[in-house]
């Protein structure tokens, strides 16, 4: 029945999402061809609505077919008309429609960091641009190196991201880690989280040092799964159990919002000392969750 419930949820979420995507299409396309900022404010506007309504009605399908019995903790203070960090833990596919289907609508769209090559993904790639998701290139250690300019390309894109979100409430969500857990990366990088991989600091400090004025709290989401199998197949059957879901509002040091990370070695020590120990407080909230599911 599981697999049953898998491919009938497949099966409805998708002329739903393919319906959205075109509309979304439509819209982009009119917003690449049609370059004034009012004209623009409305589409970016429409497509916000499209994505809060496919959210909708695919969280509501979910619901339906499994009614699946998460452990959710922290939705009460929440406002969709305020401006929000969000950091969670990376662990798996399933991690992204968790979030939307029980975020949607109780704060702003989630606005990711997207690998730069997701520009070039038919589609998606439009609606993302459209969406004014930042794309990030990712540069190897021995490229960086060579050429050290080439990491202010990153950083002037999430300038420009940051300036164009200061017009409407957003929710901007980072993932520290990078890229989802896995024990080998663990391993690779030799982390001092039992459950986490290490943190990066400079694309959250960038965007509370740009946007300090409007984004006053910080949404820590903890994610954690019972089960080994945590896969975006096991999400579509409802095979994930009762994943935990925990949320905690912080409050982002005022004087953070005026720092400087790239330039001052005080600030940016301290800064990445404030994400140290969010993490391990995060990494100990796992291993809390984790002994009750065994």
């Amino acid at each position: 029945m599981k697999t049953v419930k898998g491919i009938a949820c497949l099966l409805l979420a998708l002329p739903v999402t393919l319906l959205v995507l075109g509309l979304v299409t439509i819209i982009a396309v009119l917003k690449l061809l049609l370059p004034l900022a009012v004209v623009q404010a409305a589409l970016t506007h429409a497509i916000i609505l499209m994505a809060e309504l496919w959210a909708g009605i695919c969280g509501l399908l979910y619901r339906l077919i499994h009614r699946p019995q998460w452990q959710v903790q922290g939705l009460e203070k929440l406002c969709h008309e305020q401006w929000y960090l969000l950091i969670c833990n990376h662990q798996s596919w399933s991690d992204i429609p968790i979030l939307l289907f029980l975020l949607n609508r109780k704060i702003p769209v989630f606005r990711f960091f997207v690998k730069q090559q997701m520009m070039w993904v038919p589609i998606i790639g439009l609606a993302c641009w459209a969406m004014e998701f930042p794309f990030m290139r990712r540069y190897s250690r021995e490229q960086l190196q060579a050429n050290p300019n080439l990491r202010r390309k990153d950083l002037e894109s999430t300038q420009l991201f940051c300036e164009r979100m200061k017009k409407r409430p957003a929710t901007i969500v980072n993932y520290l880690e990078g890229t989802r857990f896995t024990q080998h990366k663990h391993d690779r990088q030799n982390s001092p989280y039992r459950h986490l991989l290490k943190p990066k600091s400079g694309g959250v400090a960038y965007v509370v040092t740009h946007l300090g004025e409007r984004v006053g709290q910080l949404i820590d989401v903890t994610l954690v799964y019972p089960k080994q199998n945590k896969g975006f197949w096991a999400f579509l059957c409802g095979d994930l159990g009762p994943v935990s879901v925990t949320m905690q509002l912080r409050e982002i040091p005022e004087h953070f919002k005026a720092g400087d990370y790239q330039n001052s070695e005080p600030f940016r020590q301290e800064f990445q000392q404030w994400v140290a120990d969010i993490w391990q407080q995060k990494d100990a909230l796992i291993e809390s969750t984790s002994a009750r599911f065994r």
